[in-house]
């Protein structure tokens, strides 16, 4: 398969913490309307193909968001959560801590319903209403006038790439959100002595908007260790673990879109229980 066509709004390096031995981590999902598991490597999961492509730009040049995603945000996000398995981050460089918390934006940032709202969309809509004049309204198609007017083509190759202008600046958006959170989010790392699951949207969150007066934010980073964030400082404060890790379980599974990701095959009766089915 060509390089970067499957792009993975699940990072692999995190999805990698789940897998044993075989280098395989277990996927739950509905099929058929029963819930299935089966062992999976990283790189075949938590994928969609095509979602951040460039349009209109063949082959390689396509995928130039996604290289640029794991060039600049997973490669030193995976230095960064490795060591975040046994430290705090605030034990990290104001360096190290940009860099997680850049990864932290990225995860709402690349999600495929989210590179539709808040990036192509907006650009789609200004390509198309500057494009109307050079449609043809019958078929939809390109009215051609090269003989007339070679300032008309110029002009389209201009709307072409204004389509893909908010992906050019995808992962710079992620570095400025990153720097705010860097700022102004307090966190801490927790372990668990019950296995957490991973969802095919990692972060559980509260709410949608990060500054909201008490914003809180969980990802599992590892099946037992769970990073903890919030708006305002908390003291985090466990009297039940076991319950904690309860209902983390639930809200990773409650959020996930269609698949779970745990570190074995024995969650068969939980996932069941929490994850949507698919319409019909």
């Amino acid at each position: 398969m060509p390089a970067y066509e499957n792009q993975h709004y699940v990072p692999i390096c995190l999805l990698k913490n789940w897998c044993g031995s075989r280098h395989t981590l277990w996927r739950y999902c509905w099929k058929n309307g029963r819930l299935v598991f089966d062992p999976k490597g990283p790189r075949k999961v938590g994928f969609k193909k095509h979602t951040s492509n460039y349009h209109n730009l063949p082959g390689r040049d396509a995928t130039e968001p996604e290289q640029r995603l794991g060039r600049e945000v997973d490669t030193p996000a995976s230095l960064v959560l490795g060591k975040l398995q046994s430290c705090q981050l605030q034990d990290l460089s104001n360096q190290d801590q940009l860099t997680w918390w850049k990864f932290i934006a990225s995860l709402r940032a690349r999600h495929p319903c989210n590179v539709d709202r808040y990036f192509r969309s907006r650009a789609q809509k200004l390509y198309e209403e500057l494009a109307r004049p050079f449609l043809d309204p019958k078929y939809g198609s390109w009215l051609w006038d090269s003989g007339r007017d070679l300032n008309r083509l110029e002009y389209i190759n201009q709307l072409l790439r204004l389509r893909n202008s908010s992906l050019i600046h995808w992962t710079t958006t992620m570095g400025k959100v990153g720097g705010w959170l860097f700022d102004d989010m307090h966190s801490q790392l927790i372990n668990t002595q019950k296995p957490l699951l991973l969802g095919d949207y990692p972060l559980v969150e509260n709410d949608l908007s990060w500054d909201a007066p008490m914003y809180t934010g969980t990802l599992p980073i590892s099946p037992y260790r769970v990073f903890l964030f919030s708006s305002r400082a908390i003291e985090w404060v466990v009297s039940d673990l076991d319950q904690m890790t309860h209902d983390i379980n639930r809200y990773t599974v409650e959020d996930a879109e269609a698949e779970v990701y745990a570190d074995s095959a024995d969650h068969r009766d939980f996932v069941e229980r929490y994850l949507r089915k698919p319409p019909c």
